[in-house]
């Protein structure tokens, strides 16, 4: 098994390989070479805990009793499409969604698809609760 600072590194190699993915890391993380590198350190110990954590969600997503959706990038460099198929796969009440050629950051990639999802996560919500509104309140 591969240790969690190694994939922090390679994860985080990736990540400041993309031009696109450096620039958003330059706009939040600050513009002077000394912060761009504090947070290249941070980011790269947050993937490292993150990958100590992931072994430990296939049992929660069992238990997850509500409608859910999983929107994924198609072209994601940290986390491949099978993982989103997996992810998927382990929640009852599901709506898999893929922005083809999208990567990581799906809200900044992609807003009006993200905000698409989430409207339609929303409604199946509302119509499984019976809330009022929904068909099933009405029926």
């Amino acid at each position: 098994m591969v240790n969690a600072p190694v994939i922090g590194r390679v994860m985080g190699r990736v990540l400041f390989s993309t031009p696109s993915l450096r620039l958003m890391l330059m706009r939040y993380g600050g513009t002077q070479l000394g912060e761009a590198r504090s947070v290249r350190r941070i980011f790269t110990a947050s993937l490292d805990n993150l990958a100590q954590l992931y072994g430990d969600y296939p049992g929660i997503l069992h238990s997850v009793d509500v409608p859910a959706s999983v929107v994924w990038g198609d072209r994601d460099p940290f986390f491949p499409v099978a993982q989103a198929e997996r992810t998927a796969s382990l929640l009852e009440d599901v709506k898999l969604h893929f922005l083809y050629g999208a990567g990581h950051f799906l809200p900044e990639e992609r807003p009006e698809e993200v905000g698409n999802a989430i409207e339609l996560l929303v409604a199946r919500a509302t119509e499984r609760a019976g809330a009022p509104g929904s068909r099933k309140h009405h029926s």
